[in-house]
C-alpha cells in the first residue's frame, strides 16, 4: 500500500488508505481515473470501484 499511496500522492490529493490484507478501502481526488486505477491495480485486484465526477456535479470544470 506505500506503494500505491505514492503512486496516487502524484497523481492528485486527498488520497486515504485505510484496512488490512486482504481488504482495503482507498479513496484519492484526481484529474487522472485512468492511471489512479492503474495503479491501484498493479497493487493487487480491485472492486467496488465507484468514480464521481465532482468538477461536473458543480457544473465546472477545468
Amino acid at each position: 500500500m506505500a506503494t500505491l499511496r505514492r503512486h496516487w500522492l502524484a497523481l492528485g490529493e486527498i488520497v486515504a488508505i485505510g484496512g488490512s490484507d486482504p481488504t482495503w478501502r482507498c479513496h484519492l481526488h484526481t484529474d487522472d481515473v485512468d492511471a489512479a486505477l492503474a495503479a491501484a491495480r498493479q497493487a493487487g485486484p480491485i472492486s467496488e470501484v465507484t468514480v464521481t465526477d465532482l468538477d461536473g456535479q458543480v457544473g465546472g470544470g477545468r
